[in-house]
């Protein structure tokens, strides 16, 4: 269905990376024929100047730990126009070539969201396939970008996505959000649990394979991906990951555990 839906449209896809915040695109976004959002159900009312405001389909992660957070989504968010729901990843959240940590299936979470909105799974067989393509378990944004090209959409525009080279994945809606209602363990300041420089190789590579399809971005995404030499992408991410206070206080941590100072000592017992 999703081929149906997008050959030969004009596609926005949306993703939540504060980075657009301020650019007031919304209304150009609106203008697609499709607009494709990431694990999120509608966007709230405050956002629309920025993130548009329509949400055709969703591709989401369905796990254990989504289900509090898109339930609050579904219950603050115009889902009016979304016509397809899809999940991208395993039915029982496998990681590539390993079989265990099998969850419940993901058709299972998605009727515990009460939605009465057409859904499908891409098949696994797309995931396993997917994932060898780039030799990693991509994201969910990331692996959209590649299901979109492959269902020849006759255009592709990507937005706020960043590729996890902002401080905070998310903008300060969806952050909102997942403090309230995700783990508590959930870590949404600056790493990623992808191997994000695998992802953008192979997108840079894919995209020029299929320069057929009109791929655009917002300046973010034509610095990491379409831009001719790869430069943006390892600078932004070396100085976002490792040249800040948080990275400097985690490694100052370490090297007292090392000299075996007590009190750090006695800290790393309490963790594990």
């Amino acid at each position: 269905m999703l081929k149906d839906l997008v050959k030969n449209k004009r596609v926005a896809l949306v993703g939540p990376s504060p980075h657009i915040l301020g650019k007031k695109q919304g209304s150009y976004i609106d203008s697609f024929d499709i607009v494709i959002r990431v694990n999120e159900f509608g966007i709230p009312s405050s956002l629309y100047e920025d993130y548009g405001s329509r949400t055709d389909i969703i591709f989401v992660a369905l796990h254990e730990n989504s289900n509090s957070i898109f339930k609050e989504m579904i219950k603050k968010n115009d889902l009016s126009t979304l016509k397809l729901v899809l999940c991208i990843h395993h039915e029982y959240n496998l990681q590539p070539n390993s079989e265990r940590d099998r969850s419940l299936s993901v058709f299972k979470y998605y009727k515990d969201l009460n939605l009465d909105i057409k859904f499908e799974h891409l098949g696994n067989e797309q995931f396993f396939e997917r994932c060898k393509k780039f030799d990693c378990l991509p994201s969910t944004g990331s692996s959209v970008i590649y299901e979109l090209v492959k269902s020849e959409v006759g255009e592709l525009y990507v937005t706020g996505m960043s590729f996890y080279t902002t401080k905070f994945q998310y903008n300060e809606e969806k952050s909102k959000i997942w403090k309230n209602y995700g783990p508590k363990n959930q870590n949404i300041l600056r790493a990623s649990g992808h191997d994000t420089k695998k992802e953008v190789h192979f997108l840079r590579t894919y995209s020029k394979k299929n320069s057929n399809i009109k791929l655009n971005g917002d300046k973010v995404f034509k610095r990491i991906i379409s831009s001719r030499i790869n430069w943006y992408y390892p600078i932004k991410a070396f100085f976002i990951h490792y040249i800040n206070l948080d990275y400097f206080k985690n490694s100052l941590k370490l090297l007292l555990r090392w000299l075996k100072i007590p009190k750090y000592q006695k800290n790393a017992k309490k963790r594990y």
